[in-house]
């Protein structure tokens, strides 16, 4: 049998190579789509399990006479009395009453023409700080907008304040690099920002008077905002670990990972 010739041959390993890697492909392709059904599969299994706890949650609900929000029923449960979460929530609570005085709380800082608050509970060497958030009510029952015109409404991004960053000691750690870079580059809400740095100096006079170490920052929805920018000023300023509880926050700055 005649040996083939250098063009049969390289024509032959063309053709082993075209059909080498058309399996390729094809296994390829049936793994994809073996993958793809796995995931839409999974995809409409969780689905699935969603709609019927949540189908199981209504029924509950409407058989119970409903009214109620699922976070109603949840803070309803044995678990909630007495616990962490309850004090938390009683603190946040406790800005909007008119009269502090009432509250078992202690006012931290206040700013009556803008119509803003912080109050502060003390546990042991534990500091718990609450800010208010949006409310027409006055310092004493009259009807005010300035949360609205002053803070909310003055939405555009502008750059951390220096207050805020400036002579940081964390910034200069070699633990944390590239936190000068984001704190430089990153860009916040304008009226939030102005309304925490009016409340600062007299919250950290307040702070410097009790001496205890911030555990948690709280705030419902402007509050919220002003919490997460007190949260970083004071654990830049190693004033803490302060954790930042929020509920119904607005987007305080441009990055979503705030």
């Amino acid at each position: 049998m005649p040996l083939p010739t250098a063009k049969q041959a390289s024509a032959t390993t063309v053709w082993a190579a075209k059909q080498a890697r058309a399996s390729a492909s094809a296994a390829v392709a049936a793994a994809t789509t073996s993958a793809s059904s796995a995931l839409t599969a999974g995809a409409a299994s969780a689905r699935q399990l969603a709609d019927r706890v949540l189908s199981e949650l209504t029924e509950r609900f409407e058989n119970d006479g409903g009214g109620a929000s699922l976070a109603q029923r949840l803070l309803s449960t044995a678990a909630f009395p007495d616990s962490e979460l309850e004090a938390i929530l009683s603190l946040a609570r406790a800005t909007y009453e008119l009269d502090v005085a009432a509250t078992p709380f202690l006012l931290a800082a206040e700013d009556i023409p803008a119509n803003l608050r912080c109050l502060g509970a003390l546990r042991g060497a534990s500091v718990e700080l609450a800010f208010r958030g949006s409310t027409t009510s006055g310092s004493e029952g009259e009807r005010k907008l300035d949360n609205w015109v002053k803070v909310n409404a003055r939405a555009r991004p502008v750059p951390l304040d220096p207050l805020l960053v400036g002579g940081a000691p964390s910034l200069s750690d070699d633990e944390a690099p590239g936190l000068a870079l984001l704190l430089s580059a990153a860009r916040v809400h304008r009226g939030f920002q102005q309304a925490y740095l009016r409340l600062r100096p007299a919250l950290l006079g307040w702070l410097e008077a009790t001496g205890g170490t911030i555990s948690m920052v709280v705030g419902h929805s402007l509050g919220g905002a002003m919490a997460t920018l007190c949260a970083l000023d004071i654990n830049l300023r190693g004033r803490g670990g302060a954790a930042a509880l929020r509920t119904a926050t607005p987007l305080t700055s441009t990055h979503h990972d705030q």
